[in-house]
């Protein structure tokens, strides 16, 4: 799902992003234009059957080495 420029821009607001951790790029981070899904498949303590679980992420790309930082729009959205 594409974001609005309104919930760019709030989504924006609450990352902290200034140095790449795995290059050190000091620049401008690239923000991923779209909400992304983190899927975990969790078990049940009282029973066999699998639970999907997901988690609503925005991503943030360094346009030198490619690292990915993953950040929670569920907190994000929080803060909002």
């Amino acid at each position: 799902m594409r974001f609005t420029e309104e919930q760019k821009s709030k989504i924006s607001a609450n990352l902290k992003i200034s140095l790449c951790p795995n290059c050190h790029y000091d620049g401008k981070q690239l923000f991923e234009d779209g909400e992304y899904q983190l899927t975990s498949f969790n078990t049940s303590p009282t029973s066999d059957s699998m639970v999907r679980v997901h988690l609503p992420i925005a991503a943030i790309v360094c346009p030198i080495c490619a690292h990915v930082a993953l950040f929670s729009l569920l907190d994000l959205k929080n803060k909002s």
